[in-house]
């Protein structure tokens, strides 16, 4: 999951608070899951389809999300390296 360590003890709120603190994801979707993960976990009742359609929707912004900030750091690590190798070149 993009670098994020997850881990059975924990719940579905800390690993929302996990990923906003290490990625740059918008946080309705990720509460909109956490909530979703929930109540489809711990009531009696099944999951509707407009739950599901709901889920799968934020599901794919935090993906779009995540992809996003994980290029952007990409980027700013390669140009990094370049920057590093550049000044290291004898001229």
């Amino acid at each position: 999951s993009a670098g994020v360590r997850d881990d059975d003890s924990r719940t579905s709120a800390e690993l929302v608070t996990t990923v906003l603190r290490s990625y740059r994801v918008d946080r309705a979707p990720l509460d909109a899951l956490a909530a979703l993960y929930r109540e489809a976990r711990f009531s009696s009742h099944p999951v509707s389809e407009e739950q599901r359609a709901t889920a799968r929707e934020a599901l794919v912004q935090v993906q779009a999300d995540l992809r996003r900030t994980v290029a952007q750091l990409a980027g700013a690590k390669a140009a990094r390296a370049a920057a590093n190798q550049s000044m290291a070149s004898p001229r």
